[in-house]
């Protein structure tokens, strides 16, 4: 049993049923109903005909029922031992890690520590700096003598 799709509206023809068309061009077309063989003659489009198996696939109508969706898969996370240590210890190690801020007194001495700090380094770069431009200068100049 040859079970044929209408040209328009892409219904299961089955046999013994059914209209088909010849066209001029010897193109044959097959229509489930004469509802469809005027509607194809007429030009109407398949795509804006609500009933159709075109329009339904545009508009994305019965698609559950065509296609089951895949569960997706949840990434399950865990952790391995490190080569040397254990997992507990790892956890153990993280828990730890809590960095505590000074604060009073020992904040203040730290602060003042860094400000000199800084003093320090600004005036080695000042110095850095003056060098390298006093380097610079002279290249040029000897340059320019031996022309």
């Amino acid at each position: 049993m040859r079970v044929e799709k209408c040209s328009f509206s892409w219904r299961k023809i089955y046999p013994g049923h059914g209209l088909r068309y010849v066209r001029a061009d010897s193109r044959v077309f097959i229509f489930s109903s004469s509802k469809s063989r005027r509607c194809f003659e007429i030009k109407r489009s398949s795509r804006t005909t609500s009933w159709t198996g075109d329009y339904r696939k545009i508009h994305k109508k019965d698609t559950l029922q065509q296609q089951r969706r895949r569960n997706k898969r949840k990434a399950v996370r865990f952790q391995k031992d490190i080569v040397g240590m254990t997992l507990d210890e790892i956890r153990k190690q993280k828990t730890q890690k809590v960095v505590e801020k000074p604060t009073g007194a020992a904040a203040s001495a730290l602060r003042e520590k860094q400000g000199r700090n800084k003093g320090k380094d600004a005036g080695k770069i000042a110095q850095q700096k003056a060098a390298n431009i006093a380097q610079q200068k002279a290249q040029k100049n000897i340059g320019k003598k031996g022309r």
